[in-house]
């Protein structure tokens, strides 16, 4: 946390934080993606099964699933996380602009064009964000695995499906 205080102006970080815990302020301008549970349950299974350092997985997927619906993993309950985000969506105070993974795939500019802010500078950041090193005393990974809108379709049973459905749709 100390980090992000501490880090220089017109800077940008990603987290997974929930809202609570991240610190604003009057001159920052944020940035909150909604994934579909489904597909972010898919992410995040990989996320753990192939980090080691990151609250390793080496269980089966159903009982990740069971983790995930019960808001017992990292980062604690899905849906808690996007309620705790999604009233400062329209706060015009609070800068926030809140959007969804899937239309950013389909529309990116489209997207970018709809904020009522401006971010200057993103397309800079974004490069130098992929120029970026890791640390070098952090295991190798990707960080993005596949990034499909529906890829949850490959690998939720019929049955899985169906108590995610009954549980949060």
């Amino acid at each position: 946390m100390e980090g992000i205080i501490n880090m220089p102006r017109n800077g940008a970080f990603k987290t997974h934080l929930p809202n609570f815990y991240v610190p604003h302020s009057p001159d920052a301008k944020y940035i909150f993606v909604a994934r579909n549970p489904k597909d972010c349950c898919i992410s995040f299974f990989y996320h753990t099964r192939d980090q080691p350092g990151f609250g390793y997985w080496d269980g089966k997927f159903d009982d990740f699933l069971e983790l995930f619906m019960a808001g017992e993993l990292a980062y604690n309950d899905y849906f808690d996380h996007l309620l705790d985000w999604y009233p400062h969506r329209s706060d015009q105070m609070s800068l926030v602009f809140y959007t969804t993974y899937e239309d950013m795939k389909m529309d990116i500019k489209w997207e970018s064009e709809d904020m009522d802010f401006t971010f200057t500078g993103l397309n800079h950041m974004y490069e130098f964000n992929k120029s970026l090193k890791p640390p070098e005393d952090l295991p190798e990974f990707e960080e993005v695995r596949k990034g499909i809108v529906g890829d949850w379709r490959n690998h939720f049973s019929v049955d899985q499906t169906e108590r995610l459905n009954r549980k949060f749709l």
